[in-house]
């Protein structure tokens, strides 16, 4: 590859659905390792693409392996949903208008699905009015990206999505917030 990347896929297949491709990248550039996001036991967080159209699908690997992501691919909504199950990604990107079924019904199965709910999902769409916004979040999206995307709006939103979030019980945080609030200033 000329453009300083390595790439190595391995493919893999299902019964009766279309290949895919686990895609894993280096981004070598000025001769160091980017770091990538990791997951608990070191191995970089993995993002499953769901997008049919190829130059999206492309577009979106190379952006998130050069920022040290894993990707798995599928150009169809029901192989990325069972993608989903046997995979279990740290995210899931998915086109809202798929040849087989709509995005919006997969991210509603991805959601009704109590094994699969904690499951962040992006959604991307050439929809852009606050109507669709509000629309899409109802489906159960945890963020969208409009089309044509922004390079840095589209990383921002991927990082966002996969910052760790802190569970904290309800009473103690009522303590904590009381117990500061009766220091003297």
């Amino acid at each position: 590859c000329s453009s300083g990347h390595s790439e190595s896929v391995v493919p893999v297949t299902g019964k009766s659905l279309p290949t895919h491709y686990l895609l894993k990248h280096q981004d070598i550039r000025r001769g160091r390792k980017r770091p990538p996001y990791r997951r608990a036991g070191g191995m970089s967080k993995r993002v499953l693409i769901i997008e049919d159209n190829q130059l999206n699908l492309k577009l979106f690997h190379d952006i998130l392996t050069a920022s040290g992501f894993e990707t798995i691919a599928a150009t169809r909504g029901m192989y990325g949903l069972s993608l989903v199950k046997r995979h279990r990604p740290d995210l899931v990107i998915i086109d809202i208008q798929l040849p087989d079924i709509s995005g919006l019904d997969v991210i509603r199965l991805i959601k009704g699905d109590r094994n699969l709910r904690g499951i962040p999902v992006l959604a991307v769409t050439a929809f852009q009015s606050r109507v669709d916004e509000r629309w899409l979040l109802e489906t159960g999206c945890d963020g969208f990206v409009a089309k044509p995307i922004s390079v840095i709006g589209f990383v921002n939103q991927v990082k966002n999505l996969l910052r760790p979030v802190k569970i904290v019980d309800i009473d103690e945080f009522r303590e904590q917030v009381n117990g500061s609030m009766r220091k003297p200033v």
